[in-house]
């Protein structure tokens, strides 16, 4: 079936585009290791197109193959939750077979000895790519425990559907978020982005770490809360995100957020804004014959000037260019 560019998911981060089997699997190979086309039927109508948009500690894969195709994979190394868009299909994992489609929105997960998948000729679907170490990483920061356990999922899991309809949501906000070329989203968006996909597939799934997961986290001290508030605005300037302020405050992920919700009201990561805002407002009131807005955002790590200039205006009712245009005294009053 064939799809307008305009529809397709990831259309800018093309990966393959072919007509000839094994020019696609080898295109492929980087992301899913030992992949094999088993059939293609029929073959002349085999017209595959794979899109694929690397993350920090994750990738978007997007495919459809025009006919009906049977995939193997001998060995998967990693880990992948799929979400189908359109059409049917069988996967079968470890010999468990299991429905593939978009009205009960099933769910493929690629970490096992063996995978085949039997995709129907409409077949379209997205998929989260992360290798174990990370989801690993991911783990031991939100429970705060570096176990040497390896993550691992329970016998027959299966994400319900509510938790699979909030994982497409996630993911689809994402893809959406990447394919804006006007306003293209800050890096630390898409990161926080890309760490809601790893938290909701690691709570939608039981596995051996579930039951300390769902525990409640010890609440942090007031000194503790202190400490990482202290710790931001140190470090305001740098590539911030809740698991390395986690870790320098020797401290679980679940805690500190936990804890500031319930002291502050806010999240980590809004304190990290409205410190960098607070910074941003500094420069602009005290700027430089040749200061900009532009370069007053990205001074200040904001990646996207309409976000920038959106929390801005949250945060002192007035936009950045008004702040700036006062300080060079182009405003009188």
């Amino acid at each position: 079936m064939e799809h307008a560019e305009a529809e397709t998911p990831l259309n800018q981060f093309r990966l393959a585009e072919t007509s000839d089997v094994g020019e696609f699997e080898e295109s492929i190979r980087p992301i899913y290791g030992e992949v094999r086309f088993d059939r293609a039927n029929p073959l002349n109508e085999f017209k595959a197109r794979a899109n694929y948009r690397v993350l920090d500690h994750s990738g978007i894969y997007y495919g459809h193959y025009g006919t009906r195709v049977k995939i193997s994979i001998p060995y998967a190394r990693f880990i992948a939750q799929g979400v189908t868009l359109e059409g049917v299909g069988t996967h079968t994992i470890d010999g468990v077979e299991r429905t593939l489609d978009n009205t009960v929105l099933p769910n493929a997960v690629l970490n096992s000895s063996r995978i085949n998948l039997d995709l129907g000729n409409t077949h379209r679907h997205l998929a989260f790519c992360m290798k174990p170490e990370v989801v690993q990483q991911k783990l031991s920061a939100l429970i705060g425990i570096a176990s040497d356990k390896k993550f691992s999922l329970a016998e027959s899991a299966r994400m319900s559907a509510a938790e699979l309809q909030r994982f497409r949501r996630l993911l689809l906000l994402l893809v959406n978020e990447l394919e804006d070329r006007q306003t293209p989203p800050s890096n630390v968006l898409l990161r926080e982005l890309e760490q809601a996909l790893m938290v909701a597939f690691l709570v939608g799934y039981q596995h051996n770490f579930s039951q300390i997961l769902e525990a409640r986290p010890n609440d942090l001290a007031p000194w503790q809360v202190k400490r990482v508030e202290q710790y931001i605005e140190a470090h305001w300037d740098e590539a911030l995100n809740i698991e390395s302020i986690a870790a320098a405050v020797d401290a679980s992920v679940r805690s500190i957020q936990m804890s500031f919700r319930a002291s502050r009201n806010y999240t980590p990561m809004e304190f990290v804004r409205k410190i960098r805002l607070k910074y941003a407002r500094r420069m602009l009131s005290n700027p430089e014959s040749n200061t900009s807005v532009t370069d007053v955002a990205y001074s200040c790590c904001f990646g996207n000037l309409g976000h920038f200039s959106k929390f801005y205006f949250e945060e002192f009712r007035e936009l950045p260019s008004v702040t700036l245009a006062r300080a060079k005294g182009f405003i009188r009053g």
